[in-house]
Formats: structure tokens, sequence, C-alpha cells
């Protein structure tokens, strides 16, 4: 079909209220390259903390939380934090789980 897009089809949008980036539409495997490339991106282009909105998020692979969660251990590295907003239930559990979500300079907010 033309014009039609997979409805698992990754998002990654730049924000500027606050500062970072949204996620939306799924974080598999194939797309966490293009994930930490965002991250990266939006933490050279940010000045202090990193917000990460995953209110589009319906679904994440764990190496695509991992990725979230090494992008945070570099900003705390320079003292900022990447701060995760609005993680679904099943992600926070996986992020407890591993126990990334006590990853030096990762917030898990709402």
């Amino acid at each position: 079909m033309s014009g039609s897009t997979r409805k698992d089809t990754l998002v990654l949008t730049t924000t500027n209220e606050p500062p970072g980036l949204s996620v939306s539409g799924v974080l598999d495997i194939p797309d966490v390259d293009a994930f930490s490339l965002a991250l990266h991106e939006a933490a050279t282009r940010v000045e202090g903390n990193v917000s990460v909105d995953l209110s589009g998020l319906r679904a994440a692979c764990a190496e695509g939380l991992l990725a979230m969660v090494n992008a945070a251990r570099r900003l705390a590295s320079e003292d900022r934090q990447l701060i995760a907003r609005s993680l679904s239930t099943p992600q926070r559990q996986l992020l407890k789980l591993a126990g990334w979500d006590r990853a030096p300079g990762l917030v898990v907010a709402e």
C-alpha cells in the first residue's frame, strides 16, 4: 500500500520543552543503533539533563532499554541525568528486574 506505515515503526523526535527526545512506536533490536544515536545527539545538543518521553512507546526490547541506561551512565560522568518519562509498567519492571533502575544518571519519572 502506498503511503502506509507499519504500526511497529519507531519514531524519534527532538523535543525542546523539556529538552531531549520523544520516542514512540516499537523499539526492536534493528532500531537500537538509531535509538542510541538519537540519545547521543540529544546529549550533545542539550546542555543539562536530557528528557526522554516514552509515553508513545508501545513496546521495547531489553537491548533498547539498555541503550538508554548506557546513555544515562555517560551523562552521569558529566554530572547530568537522563530523565525517562512515562515508562510503561512492563518497561519499568524490566528495568527493575535487571537492576538498571539504579544505574547512575538514570531517573525514572512519571
